[in-house]
């Protein structure tokens, strides 16, 4: 009981995660629960259903996407991630290479919170540069950004 329920978890965080490595945002949003949250630096706080509408806009803001990632522990709500993802940000035409962990808890075989966690000033000097280098350890800044990308 306690490894098929594990087995599940690491299922469910296998299949979000080969959906955000596809760019199938449809699909990543089918792991989520409808009162999910997600959180991570420049985002913020995203809820319910806008998950799905924030992984479209986050598509839509990179090209050249590749996402690789290992389960490295699965607890029976909790599993987390660690990951490299590389893009290139489009708005800036700069290339992005950002290591992150995810943690995911999860309640009836879905997810219910998501967070994400990666150097924001290592991200934003990739992103932005020279703007980036000198701002980017700001958390109004990081804010600013982070409206920026959810209002598109």
């Amino acid at each position: 009981m306690i490894a098929e329920e594990l087995d599940r978890v690491r299922q469910l965080t296998e299949r979000l995660f080969s959906a955000l490595q596809r760019r199938d945002a449809q699909a990543a949003a089918a792991c989520y629960h409808d009162d999910a949250s997600f959180s991570a630096p420049i985002i913020g706080e995203v809820e319910g259903r806008n998950v799905e509408a924030l992984w479209r806009t986050i598509f839509a803001a990179t090209q050249n996407s590749a996402l690789n990632f290992a389960v490295v522990d699965v607890g029976l709500t909790t599993a987390r991630v660690e990951g490299v993802l590389a893009y290139s940000f489009i708005s800036s035409g700069r290339g992005v290479i950002s290591r992150f962990e995810s943690v995911l808890h999860i309640r009836d075989q879905l997810v219910v919170r998501h967070e994400d966690t990666f150097d924001a000033w290592n991200w934003a000097r990739m992103a932005f540069g020279s703007e980036g280098l000198m701002f980017g350890w700001s958390r109004t800044w990081q804010r600013r950004k982070g409206e920026n990308v959810r209002a598109k």
